[in-house]
């Protein structure tokens, strides 16, 4: 057979597998982003508060507070893209946290009465002392209050379906966080200020991917 045959033989067949294999991957790629239709939840704690949760009911960020909320959103901001939903406590330092990273994606901030703060049935002095009490029990027996406080963060969350970050509190992270892990416990771990905790929605279901970052901190 003539060498120039046997040649252009090879290199014929040779281009074909490789387009082949192209559109295969193409076509791959494309039935795996067609498929995926999982949503990410971000939970992120407020900045550092320029007075504690039993000496304010409702503080700004202090100057460090300010500081680590330009920080976190820098990072979100190279991880998603718009359009992105973004939802805010009603509680100004929630809201302030939140500002930059709406800033950045020129988008409104959603407010959701579902993420504030744990309510306290006692007066702004006793507050810091049931807190450190409540941290220490399960919600097994907490009053009805409490329960309904807890049911509509949870119920909100459940309605969420698209990419989307959530500012937010200790207490509120945590009761989402025992609900993915099936914890009774009011306090599961100790989020720091403007700590990511990672949540992903697929097929109908929350799954918890990472908790956030965690110091010892104030809860405020």
């Amino acid at each position: 057979m003539d060498v120039m045959v046997v040649y252009a033989f090879l290199r014929k067949n040779f281009l074909t597998t490789y387009f082949f294999r192209i559109v295969i991957i193409i076509i791959t790629q494309r039935f795996a982003v067609m498929k995926d239709k999982s949503s990410y939840v971000f939970l992120v704690r407020h900045g550092e508060a320029i007075a504690s949760w039993g000496q304010d009911p409702d503080p700004s960020l202090s100057r460090k507070g300010i500081e680590q909320s330009e920080a976190v959103s820098s990072i979100l901001s190279k991880r998603f893209q718009a359009p992105l939903r973004i939802i805010s406590s009603p509680l100004l330092r929630a809201m302030q946290t939140a500002a930059p990273l709406a800033n950045y994606f020129d988008t409104t901030i959603e407010i959701d009465p579902a993420y504030q703060e744990i309510i306290s049935p006692h007066g702004l002095a006793k507050r810091q002392a049931w807190l450190k009490r409540f941290m220490e029990e399960t919600w097994e027996f907490q009053p009805k209050e409490l329960i309904d406080w807890r049911m509509m963060s949870l119920a909100s969350l459940k309605n969420i379906q698209t990419c989307t970050i959530i500012y937010t509190h200790f207490m509120v992270i945590n009761t989402i966080v025992g609900w993915l892990v099936g914890s009774e416990a009011t306090v599961s771990f100790r989020p720091a200020n403007c700590s990511v905790t990672e949540l992903k929605f697929e097929q109908d279901k929350f799954t918890l991917l990472k908790l956030g970052r965690e110091l010892p901190s104030v809860v405020n």
